[in-house]
Parts: C-alpha cells; structure tokens; sequence
C-alpha cells in the first residue's frame, strides 16, 4: 500500500489510493489490479452467501 507521509504519524497518514494494488510493467507504465482484486472479493462474497442459503435447505 502506498502511503504519503509515513513517517510524520498516524494522524498524518493520507492513502494515495491510486496506487492502491497497481504495480508497473517492463514499460514503466502503471497497470492496476484494483477492480480485479474488489471483484474477487465480491465473487467470494456471493459464493459464501449462495453456499450457506443451500446448506440451510
């Protein structure tokens, strides 16, 4: 995760969400995998509920 001014505090911490799971290629370009990593989450998320309403059954 990249954060901007680690060293000054907790309370000073800001997130620089747009390199939030990006990482760059042999070009230099940045590439982000940050709406893969959410959908994997959801796709899990959807898994485990539709798993457990068929256990109940």
């Amino acid at each position: 995760m990249s954060i901007d001014r680690i060293n000054d505090g907790l309370s000073n911490w800001k997130i620089r969400w747009n390199r939030v799971f990006t990482t760059t290629n042999g070009d230099g370009e940045p590439v982000s995998y940050r709406w893969h990593f959410l959908a994997a989450i959801v796709a899990y998320q959807i898994f485990v509920r539709i798993r457990k309403r068929r256990k109940a059954k």
